[in-house]
C-alpha cells in the first residue's frame, strides 16, 4: 500500500474517533441532571419514604423489591428537593416582611416575628405521613 493512502486511512480514522467523542461528550454535557437518588444510610436504614412506599405496595417478592426501591429513592430524591425549595422560599417571604413591617411594628412584636421565623427555619416539615392517620402538620421528631 501506498504512503499517501495510508496517510488517508489514519486521518479519516482519526477524524470517525474525533467525531465520536465529540458527539458522546456532548451528550454528557447535555445531558439533563435529575437530583440523584438517596442511598440507604450508612446504618443500612432506608428513607422514611422508601420504607412507607414498600409498606403500602406490598411487593411480591424481592425482585419487584428491587425493581421498585431505586425508583422510590428517586422520588424521595425529588421530593426532599421540592421541600427544600418550597422551605427556603417560604423563610425568604417571611424574611421580606420582617423588612417590609420594621416601621409598623414594636420591638415586642417583631422579637415575636423573629422567633416565628427562627423557629420555621428550623421546621422539618410535616410529621404526617402516610403510615400516619392523623395527618397533621408539624415538626417531625
Amino acid at each position: 500500500m501506498r504512503i499517501d493512502a495510508k496517510a488517508r486511512i489514519a486521518l479519516a480514522i482519526t477524524f470517525v474517533i474525533g467525531i465520536a467523542v465529540g458527539v458522546f461528550g456532548a451528550a454528557e454535557f447535555f445531558r439533563p441532571r435529575g437530583p440523584e437518588p438517596e442511598r440507604a444510610s450508612s446504618n443500612g436504614e432506608l428513607p422514611r419514604f422508601v420504607r412507607e412506599m414498600e409498606h403500602y405496595l406490598e411487593p411480591r417478592d424481592s425482585a419487584q423489591r428491587a425493581a421498585l426501591r431505586p425508583l422510590l429513592l428517586t422520588t424521595d430524591s425529588l421530593n426532599r428537593e421540592t421541600v427544600q425549595h418550597a422551605q427556603e422560599t417560604m423563610r425568604d417571604g417571611l424574611t421580606k416582611l420582617r423588612n417590609r413591617a420594621v416601621s409598623v411594628l414594636d420591638a415586642d412584636q417583631l422579637k415575636r416575628l423573629d422567633r416565628f421565623i427562627e423557629d420555621r427555619a428550623l421546621d422539618r416539615g410535616p410529621r404526617g405521613g402516610i403510615g400516619d392517620p392523623r395527618g397533621a402538620p408539624g415538626p417531625r421528631p
